[in-house]
């Protein structure tokens, strides 16, 4: 009975991956005209920018981590705990000014560079770190 039930398990299993991507297969082979390798490709190459903005997200994670230390050491007492499962790793009021600068400079730096990186990925190109270059030089 119990090779059975993983035979129905492993049915079920390939039916689901197989299925959620067949009905979004069947969706764009239907909407954009692409013959049905053409659009099952370009699922998987979605799949595989998404998969790049997830490991690029969780490095940027890494290094926002690390710029949020630097500023506090640097500008607060001088330490800081190193694991973010304490509550002073994120806000201690004795150091609360150099908590507001790190932030301001993550959010205001870390979330548009971060999004220069998914747009790249996505499209493939450097074409939106030079539309923001150009932005940026426009007086």
């Amino acid at each position: 009975m119990d090779n059975f039930a993983n035979l129905i398990s492993i049915i079920s299993g390939i039916m689901t991956i197989f299925g959620v991507t067949g009905v979004v297969s069947w969706s764009l082979y239907k909407e954009t005209g692409e013959s049905f390798s053409q659009a099952t490709m370009s699922i998987f190459a979605k799949s595989f920018k998404l998969a790049l903005c997830i490991v690029s997200f969780l490095l940027f994670l890494i290094l926002l981590y690390l710029i949020h230390v630097s500023i506090v050491i640097s500008l607060g007492e001088g330490w800081m705990p190193g694991s973010t499962r304490n509550p002073d790793f994120w806000w201690k009021n004795s150091d609360w000014y150099a908590y507001v600068v790190s932030y301001c400079l993550i959010v205001l730096i870390g979330i548009p560079f971060y999004s220069l990186i998914a747009s790249s990925i996505y499209t493939w190109s450097l074409s939106p770190f030079r539309i923001f270059w150009t932005h940026l030089r426009k007086r």
